[in-house]
């Protein structure tokens, strides 16, 4: 499934980023757009699709806090007024992942997916060794994706590094 990117000018997505730590979101903020449930309908809900819209660069915290923030709702308006008349009457329902949500149910310290437990320094000196060698203490349990070393992207590396540890995993056993 294609997931398309709206973005804005290049300045204005240097902008959006160099504003995080003023707890302020772009007025027109990139944001990833995708619909997984056309190619795996087991994702649908009931009869209708999901929509998952990402804004990306999103603060840590926005002023009054993300439970009474309006920016949830400026961004599917957004989104709307990019696909065209209808779209919005088309969102049944919808809910809201905040960067404080990752943190505290993802473990993603301030809701950032390439962060690791203890940096990146802990991630190379080898702390948490789930993380960075695959392994957990269950037996044929293993961990990838974006917190584990050596981090997030659509390059694949830690989903190799991980495969590779499962292969050496069986052909001990």
């Amino acid at each position: 499934m294609p997931t398309t990117t709206i973005a804005p000018s290049l300045a204005a997505v240097e902008a959006a980023h160099a504003a995080l730590p003023t707890g302020v979101v772009a007025p027109r903020p990139m944001a990833l757009v995708n619909t997984p449930s056309v190619l795996d309908p087991t994702m649908r809900v009931g009869a209708d699709h999901l929509l998952s819209l990402e804004v990306l660069w999103t603060p840590y915290a926005v002023p009054g806090g993300w439970a009474g923030s309006a920016e949830p709702q400026r961004w599917l308006d957004l989104l709307a007024a990019q696909v065209g008349p209808g779209f919005a009457g088309g969102v049944r329902r919808w809910r809201v992942v905040t960067p404080e949500d990752y943190e505290r149910d993802l473990g993603m310290p301030r809701g950032w997916a390439p962060s690791f437990s203890g940096g990146p320094l802990a991630a190379l000196v080898g702390r948490d060794r789930e993380l960075t060698r695959y392994a957990t203490p269950v037996r044929g349990l293993f961990l990838t994706g974006a917190g584990t070393f050596p981090g997030a992207g659509v390059w694949g590396a830690s989903g190799r590094n991980a495969a590779a540890v499962v292969l050496a995993d069986a052909q001990r056993a």
